[in-house]
């Protein structure tokens, strides 16, 4: 097989058959990308999600805000009280409003549904199921035509 993709740390991605090995190699990434990263983060870590975990411990925050919160409201409420009849509708508010919260404080993950950037900040190959189970990368529309015929 050919060399299908350039990992963060200049490893070449080789595909034979249906196994992905890891070539070592000393050459520099390329790319804008790369050398906005290198000039914004000198010596940041940008192998195996090194530049998407500071994304999710925020979004490990964010829900522990949301969940905290929840879990106040229901203890608050009497959650599996006998009183928890009475205010039961402002503990579904408060789980609303928690989950409304949540939807908000997501609001900067927008950026990765944006057409191509998303692909370019994680350098994720789109995959799917085939009909065995197996993990198998996306086809493109000219494959996909030439299944059909």
């Amino acid at each position: 097989g050919g060399v299908v993709a350039r990992s963060t740390k200049g490893q070449l991605l080789q595909e034979d058959g249906e196994y992905t090995a890891v070539v070592k190699s000393n050459k520099e990434p390329e790319g804008f990308f790369f050398r906005q990263f290198d000039r914004l983060f000198p010596g940041g870590d940008f192998s195996r999600g090194g530049m998407l975990r500071p994304w999710i411990v925020y979004d490990l925050r964010c829900f522990s805000l949301c969940f905290l919160w929840a879990s106040l409201s229901a203890y608050r409420h009497g959650l599996g009280t006998p009183a928890f009849a009475d205010q039961e509708w402002q503990f579904r508010a408060t789980l609303w409003w928690c989950k409304a919260l949540y939807g908000l404080l997501s609001m900067p993950f927008v950026v990765f549904l944006i057409p191509g950037l998303g692909t370019a900040l994680t350098h994720a190959r789109p995959t799917g199921y085939d009909r065995n189970g197996v993990c198998r990368r996306v086809l493109s529309a000219s494959e996909r035509r030439q299944l059909l015929l």
